[in-house]
This record gives structure tokens, C-alpha cells and sequence, in this order.
């Protein structure tokens, strides 16, 4: 019986331990499956996860680790890394594991770690402690891989310290504006430019510095969305703070973030001030030599034509004096003289107006002013008018008070009134009336002459004072004209500082007002 107990206790026994080789085997599977598990859920993650143990040897690493420092799991596991890398490097991160393991107090460090033949990486690292049921030391830890967004971060310092060493160095003038419009930075060339200091300009509107006239046109939107000037190409002028204006080629563009939305705009402004002002001289030029052209031509066209033609008809009526003079009546040869008389004042004021004209047109006349009585003027111009208004028994009439003065040019004026006066005449029948009045006040007096002709259509009146359009027009009685006088009077006019104006309908007669300032401004 005793035999027995014993065998049966040595089965037992053996039961027990091969049970309990049982409970190790799948304890150790359980094991693996937990860290199999673990493995898997870290190798999930995209940044490189560690774990060590209290000597800082590797216990734990995932697949996104090999792949940043670019080694195999079986060279690490079981070594502190620091095998792979400088000594200072090593150094700095075994003082951290050290530290974090002895206090327990989270480190996250940005630091560079080249694995030995690898290139070398920036990395921030957050450690922590773990400390399991046995009172076991681990430390934790999760890596980012920092090397590009460092990396951009340097290429963005360099391009912005490359840009604000372009920006202040520039000899071209260049600001910043934010979203709202106001300059947040500008450069010293700007500054010389506009003639003001930085702190005079910073925080201003960029409009205040454009001449008042141009605002409107050039920041139309700009309230509302100051980045409408972006990638633009303007020609605007600039108010210096002396009161000069300039002229600037406007170029904008857009500076945007990374998800490509504007932040600023970026000004750079061209002087052209020189290049304008001589593209503009030229142009007043190119104007000039036209205009010149156009007087020459008009001149060689009056002298070929209407100055022709009355010389003509002297000439013939002489020799018909001379060749039949025995056989002329008395009556017959006082015509004839009254004819030829009448031919010769014609081509005198004709040649007067051309001589006139053409002083203008060179600017070769100068005003003598005086203090006139504009009604003294008047009778002389309706003397010298008299004549030709009888033959079409036209009367001429003046309302013009006595009391009215003006400082003006005696024979400019005279001039004007007097070829308004022969132009009424030439288009009002016979029968007709012409009638000379004026207003004034203490800035201005108006003269006007006002007919009872056949008036014109707008489109004719639209033409009268310009030299490509203005076109001699035969009159009631077929009488010819070069067309010099309304031109005259318009330059005399404005050379007295003054303005010509007319209003006319068809069949109702026309009125030509002159404005001149009772005082003139030159004396």
C-alpha cells in the first residue's frame, strides 16, 4: 500500500509538470501574441516609435524606425543606438533616456542624429516613462521626422532675409501693403521718391500718395479687396510732399501663404518722370508741327484761291478802265471805281486777318492791354461795316452801355468784333438785323452778336472754330470767304484769356458770345 501512494504521487507529480510546461508554453505564446499585437499596432503608426529598458538598450522598435534611420530590427534590439552614432550625439540623448527614467518628467527635444553611413536626420523626440507590475523601468518613445520641415524653414529664412536685403537695398522704390490697404513696410528709395520719412509713410494709405484726380480710377475695389492691383501694370502720378508731381510705372503682384491665399502686395514703382515728361513734349510737338502744317497749308490755300480771285477782279476792272476810258460814261466809270474800291477793302481785310491768323498760329502776337470803353469800340467796328451792311440793308444796332469797361487789347478786340460783325453780314438777307449787346459783372463782361441770318446746323456749329473742319461757306448773296475769321477770333479771343461761344438754329439766326475778365491777369 505504501509502494502504491508513492507511485501514484510520482504521477502526480509529473502530471503537474507537464501541466505546468503546458502553462509556460502558452503563457510564452500569449506573450508573443501580446507583443505580436503590439508589434502590429505601433508598426501601424507613421512616426517611429521605441521602447527601452532602465540600461537605455532598444526592447522595442516599429517598422516606420528602420525606415527613417534606414537598420534592420535585429541590429538595434538589444543596444542603445548609440553604437551607430557621434559621440556628441550619443552623449545628448543618453543624458535625456537618464534623466527621463530617473524623474519620470516627459522631455521633448529637437535634436540632429546621424546613424553611422546614413544620412543624417532632425528628429523631435518625446520620452516618458513606464514603470510595469514589477517595478521595471521603461522608457518610452515617440520620433517626428523633422528634416524637411526644418529644412524649409532655413530656405524660408534665407529667402526672407534674401528679400529683405533686395527689398532695403533697392534703388527702385518698393513698399508692402497688408489686406487693408496700408503700407506695412517701403524702402528708402520709396522714401526719396515720395520725399517723406518712413514714419510718415508707414500705416498710410497707399492712395494718399497718388495726385488726388487719379485715385478713383487707379483703387477702384481696393477698399473692399486690396489684392485687385495683383500681378497689374499701371502708369500713374505720385504726390511728392514738396506738391511735385511725378510719374511712376506701377508694378503689383500678390504675395500668398501656402494654402495660396494673398496676405500682401508687393509695389514696385518705375520714375518715369523724365520718359513722360519727354513722350509728352514730344507729343505737344508732334501736335505743334501738325498744326503748323495745317496753318501753312491753309495759308498757300487762301493765297491761291481767295486772295486770287479779288486781285483778279481788280486787275480786270483796270484794265477795262484803261482800255475803254473814252468810251465809259461818268456813271459807268464811277462804278467801276466803287467796284475795284470795294475789291481792294476786301483783299486788305482779307490779308489782314491772314497776317493776323498766322502771327497767332506762331505765337508772335502779344496783348497791349488798356482800359476800353467797349462801346467806342463798337463804333468803330460799325463804321468800317457800314458799307457792306447797306448793301443788303441790314441794320446795326447796339444796346452796349457807355459805362462798360474792360482792360483788353484795343486792336485784338477790335479785330474779333469786327469779323463777327462781317460774318453776321455775309449770312443774314437783306433786311436783316444785327444787333451788338453786353453784360457785366465784377469778374467778366459778355459781348454778343446776334443776327437774324440762316443760322446753321449743329453740326456745322460743332466745326466752326476748328481749322481740319472749319470750311468757308458762301453767304446770302453768294458772297465768298476764306474762313480765317472765326478761326482768328478764336485765338485772339483766347489769347485775351478768354472764351467764344455760339448758339445757332437753322433759319433763326446765330449768336457768338465772347467772354473776356474785366481785369486782365497780365497787364
Amino acid at each position: 500500500m505504501k509502494r502504491l501512494s508513492i507511485s501514484l504521487l510520482e504521477a502526480k507529480v509529473k502530471d503537474l509538470e507537464s501541466e505546468n510546461e503546458l502553462l509556460k508554453k502558452n503563457l510564452k505564446k500569449n506573450e508573443q501574441k501580446r507583443n505580436d499585437f503590439l508589434t502590429l499596432s505601433l508598426n501601424t503608426l507613421g512616426d517611429p516609435v521605441f521602447v527601452k529598458d532602465a540600461d537605455s538598450r532598444l526592447v522595442l522598435v516599429n517598422d516606420a524606425f528602420c525606415e527613417v534611420f534606414q537598420i534592420g530590427r535585429e541590429n538595434v534590439i538589444g543596444k542603445t543606438l548609440a553604437e551607430h552614432v557621434a559621440a556628441e550625439e550619443r552623449e545628448s540623448f543618453l543624458a535625456i533616456d537618464r534623466q527621463v527614467l530617473a524623474d519620470g518628467i516627459e522631455n521633448i527635444n529637437e535634436e540632429s542624429l546621424t546613424v553611422e553611413g546614413k544620412p543624417s536626420r532632425i528628429i523631435s523626440t518625446k520620452k516618458s516613462r513606464f514603470i510595469d507590475s514589477d517595478g521595471n523601468k521603461f522608457l518610452v518613445g515617440v520620433i517626428r521626422d523633422i528634416t524637411a520641415r526644418i529644412k524649409a524653414e532655413e530656405e524660408l529664412r534665407f529667402s526672407e532675409e534674401e528679400f529683405r536685403s533686395l527689398f532695403t537695398q533697392s534703388v527702385i522704390p518698393s513698399i508692402l501693403i497688408d489686406l487693408n490697404g496700408l503700407i506695412t513696410k517701403c524702402n528708402q528709395a520709396f522714401c526719396d521718391f515720395i520725399g517723406c520719412t518712413s514714419s510718415e509713410i508707414l500705416r498710410k494709405k497707399f492712395q494718399s500718395f497718388i495726385y488726388p484726380e487719379d485715385n478713383e480710377n487707379l483703387f477702384q475695389g481696393l477698399e473692399k479687396s486690396p489684392t485687385n492691383l495683383a500681378e497689374s501694370n499701371l502708369t500713374k502720378p505720385f504726390l511728392r510732399k514738396d506738391g511735385a508731381r511725378l510719374w511712376g510705372e506701377v508694378s503689383t503682384s500678390s504675395i500668398c501663404n501656402k494654402h495660396d491665399e494673398p496676405q500682401a502686395s508687393l509695389i514696385v514703382i518705375q520714375d518715369i518722370t523724365e520718359k513722360y515728361q519727354a513722350l509728352k513734349e514730344l507729343k505737344e510737338n508732334q501736335i505743334k508741327l501738325k498744326d503748323l502744317n495745317d496753318t501753312k497749308d491753309k495759308m498757300f490755300s487762301v493765297i491761291a484761291h481767295d486772295l486770287r480771285g479779288p486781285i483778279g477782279n481788280t486787275l480786270s476792272l483796270s484794265e477795262l478802265l484803261q482800255d475803254n476810258d473814252s468810251a465809259l460814261e461818268d456813271s459807268e466809270r464811277k462804278e467801276y471805281f466803287k467796284l475795284i474800291n470795294q475789291s481792294i477793302i476786301g483783299t486788305k481785310l482779307l490779308l489782314d486777318n491772314l497776317l493776323n491768323w498766322a502771327n497767332s498760329q506762331r505765337g508772335k502776337v502779344q496783348p497791349k492791354y488798356k482800359n476800353l470803353i467797349i462801346n467806342e469800340v463798337v463804333k468803330n467796328v460799325f463804321i468800317s461795316t457800314k458799307a457792306a451792311a447797306s448793301r443788303k440793308s441790314i441794320s446795326l444796332s447796339s444796346s452796349v452801355d457807355a459805362k462798360v469797361i474792360v482792360e483788353s487789347d484795343p486792336d485784338m478786340l477790335e479785330t474779333i468784333i469786327r469779323n463777327l460783325v462781317n460774318n453776321a453780314i455775309k449770312f443774314t438777307g437783306n433786311g436783316g438785323e444785327i444787333i451788338l449787346s453786353a453784360l457785366s459783372d465784377t469778374r467778366q463782361v459778355e459781348i454778343t452778336i446776334s443776327d437774324t441770318g440762316i443760322g446753321m446746323t449743329e453740326e456745322q456749329r460743332q466745326g466752326l472754330f476748328k481749322l481740319e473742319t472749319n470750311a468757308s461757306t458762301r453767304g446770302t448773296e453768294n458772297e465768298k470767304g476764306s474762313g480765317l475769321g472765326l478761326l482768328l477770333c478764336k485765338d485772339f479771343v483766347e489769347i485775351l484769356e478768354g472764351k467764344i461761344t455760339v448758339k445757332s438754329k437753322m433759319g433763326r439766326g446765330s449768336s457768338f458770345t465772347i467772354k473776356l475778365p474785366i481785369k486782365a491777369k497780365v497787364s
